[in-house]
């Protein structure tokens, strides 16, 4: 069930308010400058500017099925001819979308009410199928988008048996309080979030890929990859094979920043493998980290079974650049730097 907000007159008031106060905030922080020393440090915030149009998708009552069609079809109706960004905003309820994939449109952001109150759900691919493709997941991404507050699960069936939760080719959203999920029994292989020559963002994303045969947690491939993981938490267990936190392929570089990666059981555990070229094989533990920026990133792997010992939550530890002792969650400035504790 899809319906636009009908037009706030409080709004519009709000806003003619908040222009008059912002002048007279300027005016004040001009005057108090005026005063302060140079070596004094100030950080000014634009405001954002408000969304053109906001559209509400409501699930259908009952129909976690008809919410999902009912979902994509609101995305693929929006007219993007009209200046400015829009925001589709879910309400509360389950969305299947079944096999037919959530392709995020350039410009439209989409928000959820929250990670345990919204969830996209759609399903795996034929690993065996000629049609396979690794491009394709639950959610296909695409440039200047933003997916927030809600969470995305994979589902498997006998013959669906690889899951891809979120795919992006050439495209690099904002993935904020965002979980991904793969979970199901069985499955040939799961694979949380693929990058493609893409370099998203990630801040405060959970990703938890558990039972495939090899469980690939977060994977990068070819050097237009080159995404900023902040405040995250990587999972990978229970795979016969492989349990791979962070899969980097062929010059991909990703900056990970106060990442907790979390391995469990499997022939190989790797917090992060390395692959420079098509060809070449990296034992357990022998990842080359060649240009890698990494700071406050935990690993460990367990056997199943064992205790996780504490550790402070990625969502409480801000990004910072080592040294400053400030809160750092934009571009990295100055020298790059490299710190990994690994636990094989």
């Amino acid at each position: 069930m899809v319906h636009h907000p009908r037009s706030d007159t409080s709004h519009h008031l709000h806003q003619s308010c908040g222009t008059t106060v912002a002048a007279v905030l300027v005016s004040v922080l001009a005057a108090g400058l005026a005063a302060e020393s140079r070596a004094a440090e100030i950080a000014v915030q634009p405001i954002p500017a408000p969304y053109a149009k906001t559209l509400v998708v409501e699930p259908v009552p009952g129909s976690p099925g008809a919410s999902g069609k009912a979902l994509i079809a609101a995305l693929k109706k929006l007219d993007l001819k009209k200046p400015g960004r829009w925001l589709v905003k879910l309400e509360p309820g389950v969305y299947d979308l079944g096999e037919q994939p959530l392709v995020l449109r350039p410009g439209i952001d989409v928000e959820g009410s929250g990670t345990l109150q919204t969830e996209i759900v759609g399903l795996g691919q034929d690993f065996s199928s000629p049609d396979f493709s690794f491009r394709k997941g639950v959610v296909i991404g695409a440039a200047d988008v933003e997916l927030r507050h809600l969470t995305v699960r994979c589902q498997n069936t006998n013959q669906l048996n690889a899951c891809i939760v979120m795919a992006n080719y050439q495209a690099s959203p904002h993935l904020t309080d965002v979980r991904l999920l793969a979970t199901d029994a069985e499955g040939e292989g799961h694979w949380g979030l693929r990058n493609d020559e893409s370099s998203p963002v990630l801040d405060k994303v959970e990703i938890l890929v558990a039972n495939g045969i090899s469980n690939y947690a977060l994977v990068n491939t070819f050097a237009g990859s080159r995404p900023e993981i902040r405040r995250t938490s990587l999972t990978a267990q229970n795979g016969t094979d492989q349990n791979v936190g962070v899969f980097n392929k062929v010059m991909a570089l990703p900056e990970l920043h106060s990442v907790d990666i979390d391995l469990v059981g499997g022939r190989i555990a790797a917090g992060v493998w390395t692959i420079q070229t098509e060809d070449e094989e990296i034992e357990r533990g022998a990842s080359t980290l060649p240009t890698l920026t990494m700071f406050d990133v935990d690993i460990e792997a367990r056997r199943p079974g064992e205790l996780r010992r504490p550790r402070r939550p990625t969502h409480d530890r801000a990004a910072q650049q080592p040294g400053d002792g400030r809160p750092r969650l934009g571009p990295r400035r100055g020298p790059r730097r490299q710190r990994r504790r690994a636990e094989f």
